[in-house]
């Protein structure tokens, strides 16, 4: 028998409406505090369902059984077999669920797998009898299921018990008081399974309410449109590994809205500033580009000279002994890298100096590609990889957005600036001699 949702729902209000009147009498209209589902006297008395405990498993990973039929259940622990006897209406649950110190800590799982094994006596006898006469598997152990996993009719078997138990265990009429009375915003929210302060109390109020589980809670709410999931970001590496960083997280949407609003900001910069350019001489801005380039390749070629005169220096002082031959490989590896990065400095110095060797033309031409993104009112993914180098979030949750291209921005600002100051200068001067 396969049931939709709606289905299942329907059953478990129809079962919960008719043990309400059973057990607790005809209700008054006033109103009252949501009520946990007294799941005990449910199957006791209600579906008269037999109740005891035993080891099920040696792993624990059997947290219950139930009988359709008279059977046995076979326990194999370390190569040792058992053989439990199960009787028909009878469920079994785990000798765990009231261990001493267990109890209090087990209790909304031990609810929740008898209301599960309820729901599965529930459905079997809405079987046909035919059905039930080609029941191949006499009893049903609690097991959990994804929707991916239904594959066979027995997994469809299993999650409708879950789902159904859930139904019985947190009928809708209980969540809508719940909610009602602990959820002042009408919805909980989910950032990847962490909650706000207020909204973590609101859960444990309705767990404490309901008797039942944070995680089985969590996914009723959901279910019954109580509880939406955002994305959240928390720190990669502390999660990997808790000794590095914190365990700081941030809302999507604040990431969101800044990176775009940095984004914005800099396509508005990059616009203004391809303007600017067309205003300016082509020959100033290459001349002043190409002064500061050859100032940066020269530093960097003082600083490979300097090592490798202190290599020179260092092998002298190794064949007079003033140092040992361990000390005089460290020194040399140490000018190597200085000399390299140098070195890798002006490979990049000189790519730079033949692009400022096109002129303003260049720069107008780079910075007119942003002009497809004028106006951006959301990001995509094309503006992310086109436009942003990284994004760094601090443990006090400022954000860092670097930005593709930044050093030739740099650039263009400085001269912009400079040639902004130089004209305001010579208005000054001007002034003063008119004055004069």
């Amino acid at each position: 028998m396969i049931l939709s949702q709606k289905q299942i729902e329907e059953i478990a209000a129809a079962v919960t409406e008719d043990f309400n009147k059973f057990f607790f009498g005809t209700e008054s209209e006033e109103v009252r505090m949501a009520r946990a589902t007294p799941i005990d006297q449910f199957a006791r008395d209600y579906l008269g369902l037999q109740v005891s405990f035993a080891r099920l498993s040696s792993d624990g990973s059997i947290c219950g059984l139930t009988a359709y039929t008279d059977t046995e259940y076979i326990v194999e622990e370390k190569g040792v077999r058992r053989t439990l006897p199960l009787r028909c209406n009878q469920v079994l649950l785990d000798e765990s669920f009231i261990r001493q110190g267990q109890i209090k800590k087990l209790c909304g799982k031990r609810r929740f797998t008898l209301a599960h094994e309820c729901a599965h006596q529930i459905l079997y006898q809405m079987e046909s009898d035919e059905v039930k006469q080609c029941c191949n598997r006499q009893y049903s152990a609690r097991t959990a299921y994804s929707l991916r996993d239904l594959k066979t009719h027995e997994d469809w078997n299993e999650w409708q018990a879950n789902v159904l138990g859930a139904a019985i265990l947190m009928p809708q009429k209980e969540i809508d008081l719940a909610a009602w009375y602990f959820i002042p915003e009408k919805k909980l929210t989910s950032y990847d399974g962490y909650f706000t302060y207020r909204d973590r109390l609101s859960l444990r109020a309705i767990c404490a309410q309901l008797g039942v589980s944070q995680s089985a809670a969590v996914i009723r709410l959901r279910q019954l449109g109580y509880l939406e999931d955002r994305p959240y970001f928390i720190c990669g590496g502390n999660k990997s590994d808790k000794t590095f960083c914190s365990s700081h997280s941030i809302k999507e949407s604040v990431v969101y809205d800044t990176v775009l609003a940095v984004v914005q900001g800099h396509i508005d910069a990059a616009m203004n500033m391809a303007d600017a350019l067309k205003q300016i001489d082509d020959m100033a801005w290459e001349n002043r580009e190409i002064e500061k380039i050859k100032a940066k390749i020269s530093f960097q070629e003082e600083i490979i000279d300097k090592n490798r005169r202190l290599k020179t220096g260092a092998y002298e002082d190794f064949k007079s002994d003033f140092i040992s031959r361990e000390e005089y490989k460290a020194f040399t590896a140490q000018f190597d890298q200085q000399i390299k990065e140098a070195s890798d400095t002006i490979m990049r110095l000189t790519s730079e100096r033949n692009s400022v060797m096109g002129g303003l033309a260049e720069q107008q031409s780079w910075l007119e590609q942003f002009r497809k993104y004028a106006n951006i009112k959301e990001l995509t993914r094309s503006t992310v990889v086109n436009l942003i180098d990284y994004i760094h979030i601090r443990e006090n949750k400022d954000i860092d957005v670097g930005l593709m291209h930044c050093d030739r921005f740099a650039s263009i600002v400085e001269f912009l600036r400079e040639r902004q100051e130089k004209e305001d200068a010579n208005k000054v001067i001007r002034f003063e001699r008119k004055v004069v």
